[in-house]
């Protein structure tokens, strides 16, 4: 299965409205079980997500997701604006890299370029 950036994003975002006490609600991401569940896998071996390995009654794996970490938290920081996450998508495209270090680092590009238009403060993230 091919990974998509799209549906890591909407994952975080879904467990990120989680208040906590309930395993978050992903109904309203929009791909089938499978897919969503490979993706929770991915995210929680990027250490974005905590999440548990259960079987399902035919066998089929399945991750339940618990909570975003630290890390989850910052990495949905940087692509959370929708323009952002626009211009770091086509950034990747353009070099054929959608890993996650090169979506991390067009986004945090692309937000300090951001806080200068916007202040005229230059930083160092």
């Amino acid at each position: 299965m091919k990974r998509n950036p799209d549906l890591e994003r909407a994952i975080l975002i879904a467990m990120e409205a989680n208040d906590g006490t309930r395993t978050p609600d992903l109904s309203q991401v929009d791909a089938d079980e499978t897919e969503i569940h490979y993706h929770i896998t991915l995210l929680n071996e990027a250490g974005l997500i905590v999440a548990v390995d259960v079987k399902s009654l035919d066998n089929q794996f399945a991750m339940i997701p618990i909570r975003l970490t630290i890390r989850g938290h910052e990495y949905l920081e940087d692509i959370r604006d929708v323009e952002i996450w626009r211009r770091t998508k086509a950034g990747a495209n353009a070099v054929s890299n959608f890993s996650l270090a090169t979506l991390k680092a067009l986004a945090k590009g692309f937000t300090k370029e951001k806080i200068r238009q916007h202040t005229g403060v230059e930083i160092d993230m």
